[in-house]
C-alpha cells in the first residue's frame, strides 16, 4: 500500500545506508540566472561588434560613394555587401552623424515594396530636391 511521504520532507523511497549515514542531498541549481551569464554574453558580442564596426562602416562608406549620384538605400547596401539588414543601420547612421553619408530626399522600393530613403556619399555637392 502506498502512504504518503511524511511531513518532515525526508525521502522515505530510498533503503538506509548499511553504516547509518544518510545520502547528501543533491544541490539544486537555480533556475533564474540573475544576469552573470547574460552579462558575459553581452560582453562578448559588444567585443565582437566593435571589431567589426570600422570595416563595415568602411566598406559601407566605399560601396556608396562607388554609386555616386545614384546613390544606394540601406537595403540596397544590405545586399550587395552581404551583410544583414539590421547590421547595416548602425554603421550608416554613424556615417551619416559624422557627415560621411548624406539621405537625400529621394527614395527607391525595397523588395518588400515599402519605401527607403536614398543615401549618397557626404563628397558629393549639390542638394536634391
Amino acid at each position: 500500500m502506498n502512504t504518503p511521504p511524511a511531513a518532515s520532507g525526508q525521502r522515505h523511497d530510498t533503503p538506509p545506508q548499511p553504516n547509518g549515514q544518510t545520502d547528501s542531498e543533491p544541490t539544486q541549481l537555480d533556475l533564474i540566472d540573475y544576469g552573470q551569464h547574460a552579462a558575459k554574453t553581452r560582453a562578448i558580442a559588444a567585443a565582437s561588434s566593435i571589431a567589426k564596426g570600422p570595416s563595415r562602416r568602411d566598406a559601407i562608406e566605399l560601396h556608396v560613394a562607388g554609386c555616386g549620384d545614384h546613390g544606394a538605400t540601406r537595403w540596397e547596401i544590405s545586399q550587395v555587401l552581404a551583410i544583414p539588414y539590421t547590421s547595416v543601420c548602425g554603421p550608416v547612421l554613424a556615417l551619416l552623424t559624422t557627415g560621411r553619408l548624406r539621405e537625400t530626399e529621394r527614395t527607391r522600393e525595397t523588395a518588400y515594396g515599402k519605401p527607403a530613403t536614398v543615401i549618397v556619399s557626404g563628397l558629393i555637392g549639390g542638394h536634391d530636391a
